[in-house]
C-alpha cells in the first residue's frame, strides 16, 4: 500500500475478502490500508464469518475503531479483571455507536 494515496476499495474486493473469509480456516480475512506494521495508524478491512471469533484483547499503545459496512456483530467490553461490563449489539442499520452509550 500507498500510505501518501487513497486506498480505494471497490465491490469485487470486498467480494474477495468475503470469499477468503469463508474459506479461511480462522474463518475471517483481511485488506491491509497501512504499508507496514511501522505505521502509526493500521489501518485495516476485516471480513468475518458468522461463526468467526476475535479473542478479547488489549492494545498497549493504539485505539480500534469498528466500522461495519455490512451484517451485525456483538462486541463484548471487559474490565481490567476480565468481567464483563458491557455488551454491545452492532448492525449494518445502526452505522456508528459511541463506546460510551448505556445499553
Amino acid at each position: 500500500m500507498q500510505p501518501d494515496r487513497p486506498v480505494l476499495i471497490d465491490a469485487a474486493q470486498l467480494a474477495q475478502l468475503a470469499q477468503d473469509a469463508a474459506a479461511g480456516a480462522r474463518r475471517r480475512s483481511h485488506i491491509l490500508l497501512h504499508a507496514d506494521h511501522q505505521d502509526q495508524v493500521q489501518r485495516l478491512l476485516i471480513g468475518l464469518e458468522p461463526d468467526s471469533y476475535v479473542r478479547p484483547h488489549i492494545h498497549s499503545l493504539q485505539w480500534e475503531m469498528i466500522v461495519l459496512l455490512r451484517g451485525r456483530l456483538d462486541l463484548l467490553i471487559f474490565d481490567d479483571q476480565a468481567q464483563l461490563v458491557q455488551r454491545l449489539a452492532m448492525g449494518t442499520a445502526e452505522l456508528s455507536r459511541n463506546l460510551g452509550d448505556d445499553d
